[in-house]
């Protein structure tokens, strides 16, 4: 009997000894992890990324200020033609104020604020495309600022557990003192049930309306979407008789997104 008790010891012993593994295989392991690298595709990618503004009032001293309206991103358009893509929802307030917009953008001679026409609206789906006005359209210093079409996903890359990055301009911050210096945000793909839009795990706030969604896969980084909105939830607060008072929004933590492939669509709509 005691060596049969030592021999179940010794055996309970070794399997504690054993690595863990997952035995019906269901699980995948990751191909990549998702924070390393993240430095330099932020470094890249903030120079494709714009502020979306229009002027406000004149300063004392004959200054413009600006009113921020939101984020976009640079892409290459047909004949090579710079555009810059952002919601419509950032562009109606210019638009309903009879305000020509502005994109600012980071270059090789500093930081300008191209002046810009609105060359198409999807009003379902939330996507206006900019084209910067030829004099902007020129300069040379526009170039290598936008995302190529290599960079561009075709669905493959929509999936759901994929981490992403998010870079824009949320409650203005990024854009002060004439400068373009965008927040980069970190979340996932939450889901995506094959529409044209998408739900995002990650924080999206007033400002990131217009900020691309940038997946992260090793050596196959894609731009997937672009941010419209974010879920507003609410909390109740009751008084001592437990009587409702007010209810407060919040922000959820789910961002909506449209797709690339939407995001080409409206392109392709687009005279320029």
């Amino acid at each position: 009997m005691k060596l049969f008790f030592l021999v179940d010891c010794l055996l309970l012993i070794l399997s504690f000894a054993q690595p863990a593994t997952c035995a019906d295989r269901r699980f995948s392991y990751a191909d990549s992890v998702p924070f390393l690298g993240i430095e330099a595709a932020s470094g890249v990618l903030k120079k494709f990324v714009c502020a979306v503004q229009f002027p406000g009032e004149s300063t004392k001293d004959g200054k413009n200020t600006w009113i921020p309206l939101g984020t976009g991103f640079l892409i290459n358009g047909e004949r090579n033609v710079l555009l810059a893509i952002t919601c419509k929802h950032v562009v109606l307030p210019a638009k309903n104020q009879e305000k020509l917009l502005y994109i600012g953008i980071d270059t090789d001679r500093g930081y300008i604020r191209a002046p810009c026409d609105v060359a198409y609206v999807d009003p379902s789906l939330d996507i206006a495309v900019l084209v910067p006005k030829r004099d902007a359209q020129d300069e040379r210093r526009l170039q290598n600022l936008s995302f190529g079409n290599d960079l561009f996903d075709d669905g493959n890359s929509l999936i759901e557990g994929r981490g992403v990055l998010i870079p824009g301009y949320p409650l203005a911050l990024g854009i002060e003192d004439d400068i373009n210096h965008p927040v980069i945000r970190f979340g996932i793909v939450a889901q995506f049930t094959g529409k044209d839009y998408f739900l995002l795990d990650g924080i999206a706030s007033h400002g990131n309306s217009g900020s691309p969604v940038f997946a992260l896969k090793d050596n196959e980084n894609k731009l997937i979407g672009m941010v419209t909105s974010f879920q507003n939830d609410k909390i109740n607060l009751f008084d001592e008789n437990q009587q409702l008072t007010t209810s407060l929004p919040y922000n959820s933590g789910l961002s909506r997104c449209v797709t690339m492939k939407a995001i080409l669509q409206a392109i392709k709509n687009a005279q320029y």
